[in-house]
Formats: C-alpha cells, structure tokens, sequence
C-alpha cells in the first residue's frame, strides 16, 4: 500500500484496523498480522492485493497499453479486440472474474496451458504480493464439468440446437438444503410460526 498511496492517513488507518484486535466471546484477542475473519476491512485490503491479477491479464481485461490520446479505442474495446484475434490466431486467452478475495481464471485454451498457468499464477502472486494460492481451493476443471463460484454452480451444456451454452444454476446441496427448512417451516405444528422469523433463526 506504501508504494501505490501517496496519502500517509490512508495508509496509517489502515495499519490501526491490522493491530485493532479481536473481540471474540468476551475476549480481546490482540492481532499482530493479518485480519479477523469476516473483519470490515479484509474486503478492502483484497481488492487492493489480488488487483495484481487483472494486471497479469490487462491484454484481455483493460488494455492500458492502448489507451492513448491518438486512438479512438478505449482499455475495454482494446481489450474485446485482443480476445478475439487471439482466439482467430490459436492463442491461449485468459480472463479473470474477481469479487474481493475469490477469483476465477477462465481459459480458452488447452488442459495443458491452463495448468501450466496455474503454476506461473501461483508464482506471480508470491513475487508481486507476497500472497500463496490455496491448493485445495485452486483447481483446474472443465467447463463441461462445472465449478461453484459465489454461491453458484456455472458450467457449459450440449444443446442440439445451438451447441454448446452457459448455465448458472443453484448447487444441488443448496437446494436441497432450501427444501429442507421450507418443508420444517410448512409443517402442521408450525402453522403460528411467522415465515420471516423462522428464517431469521
């Protein structure tokens, strides 16, 4: 934060809410490194980190390097533009879908070049952010097969018509989870019990 923000208050508040502490069951836990899980400024603290990711992949994400005064194209269209004769050329595309600290790398390219970005991934986040990926949270996986990312599951189907399709869909275990409680809540016994409230519980 130091080398990116000129204004020292920003960067001294920040350092308050590291050395704040935590208040757990009545207890005051003192926090040398690192935030509080769930802590109001983990968010921001994220954004600020992993921002290193949309400039490994700028080429595909903004392109700043073609948004200059003499070009009629801006970062986005720049970047629309190189996604495409990358594909039209064979080349690997990668872009990046980020919310705070969880983030996917989706990749036109082989199994082979999406692993070995992995590992180049992992690399260029401990030299520019100090920062290691989780490697039971970092997988390699098909499109065909599907991942869950923010509460959803997204993946590609076969269709007949027009081949293959995105799909957003509620996880299974979710759903299924959302049947249990509405049927707990629909039972005979609980005809007095507000709707709302037994879902605030």
């Amino acid at each position: 934060m130091r080398k990116r923000i000129g204004d020292r208050r920003v960067v001294r508040l920040v350092g308050l809410f590291l050395k704040a502490g935590v208040l757990t069951e009545d207890q005051f836990l003192r926090t040398d490194a690192g935030t509080p899980q769930g802590g109001i400024i983990s968010p921001l603290l994220s954004n600020i980190a992993l921002s290193a990711i949309e400039e490994r992949y700028e080429r595909w994400t903004y392109h700043r390097k073609k948004t200059q005064a003499r070009r009629k194209s801006n970062g986005v269209a720049a970047a629309a533009s190189a996604r495409d004769s990358d594909r039209i050329a064979g080349r690997c595309v990668y872009l990046p879908v980020r919310y705070a600290d969880d983030f996917v790398v989706l990749v036109s390219g082989s199994l082979e070049e999406a692993m070995a970005e992995k590992s180049a991934l992992a690399d260029y986040m401990i030299k520019t952010t100090g920062l290691t990926l989780s490697p039971e949270k970092t997988k390699v996986t098909a499109m065909t097969e599907g991942f869950e990312f923010l509460g959803f599951r997204f993946s590609v189907h076969w269709d007949k018509r027009y081949g293959y399709g995105p799909r957003v869909e509620i996880p299974k275990a979710k759903a299924a989870n959302l049947r249990h409680k509405v049927k707990q809540l629909t039972q005979r016994d609980s005809i007095s019990v507000s709707l709302a409230k037994s879902f605030e519980g």
